[in-house]
């Protein structure tokens, strides 16, 4: 009987193309994440120690309060046989090197949220500030406006009231909700009937005259079934981004319209 042996070689399999990550691509990148990752737990580390030590200084006697430096300057006797006690001034060195840890850690970022006082924060992430407000459409789509520092227009205006049968209204107008802003809008009014006149104010800071007062008028028909645009007004919006109208006469047509509006965006908070 004959066994014949063949010896087959297998070619070679070529390797799964791999796209390295940031920190294998470049050696600086993996160094500066390796620091930061060791800044964050020398942050929680400090945190712990101070949370304990404010605990621990609760207990403590005033006259206590100080490390033994300051107890000695001061003539206290101090015990060199002592644990060393908790003190103010290393509560101070704690904090000091904790604002060190926070500034060397800080990264900027834009977040996108459904909320303008209270966004969920990324991990790692403790401040914010709100820098602006948009809006999308019925496709999901962002609504087109232009800015100019705290000024925003839309690039199409959007009418969002024209009724009539009240003497009061408060029409929810195009701009963002969750905080107060000045809205810019137009009001026009028409009577086909008798002349009126219009109010405009802000519920968040004014109170309801109740009655149309010649110096509050933002806008007056004088003459009967003619429209009386009042031209653009600033009327500073509630969180619901709602004004105040008051007319006359519940027979008087109200048309608004919003252009845009001015967003301090928490400057003066």
């Amino acid at each position: 009987m004959r066994l014949d042996m063949a010896l087959a070689a297998k070619s070679p399999t070529k390797p799964d193309f791999k796209v390295p990550s940031l920190c294998e691509a470049s050696p600086e990148y993996a160094a500066l994440i390796a620091r930061r990752e060791g800044l964050f737990a020398q942050k929680a580390t400090t945190e712990k120690e101070i949370a304990g030590l404010i605990k621990a200084l609760r207990t403590v006697p005033p006259a206590e309060r100080h490390s033994k430096a300051v107890a000695e300057l001061v003539g206290d006797h101090i015990s060199q046989s002592e644990p060393p006690r908790p003190s103010r001034e290393r509560l101070n060195e704690l904090q000091q090197h904790l604002n060190a840890i926070d500034k060397a850690t800080r990264v900027v970022d834009v977040l996108i949220s459904l909320s303008a006082t209270s966004p969920t924060l990324p991990t790692n992430y403790t401040l914010f500030r709100r820098i602006g407000s948009m809006k999308t459409n019925g496709s999901a789509q962002w609504t087109l406006f232009v800015q100019s520092g705290d000024e925003f227009l839309w690039a199409v205006a959007v009418q969002d009231l024209s009724t009539s049968g009240s003497a009061l209204y408060g029409p929810t107008l195009s701009v963002p909700t969750g905080v107060s802003v000045w809205a810019l809008h137009s009001i026009l009014i028409n009577n086909a009937i008798t002349t009126d006149s219009a109010i405009v104010y802000a519920q968040v800071a004014e109170n309801d005259p109740g009655a149309i007062n010649a110096f509050q008028r933002a806008v007056t028909q004088q003459v009967t079934a003619i429209s009386v645009n009042g031209g653009w007004l600033q009327t500073r919006t509630d969180t619901s981004a709602t004004i105040r109208i008051r007319v006359g006469l519940a027979a008087t047509t109200v048309i608004v319209g919003t252009r845009g509006w001015i967003d301090r965006r928490g400057r003066d908070n």
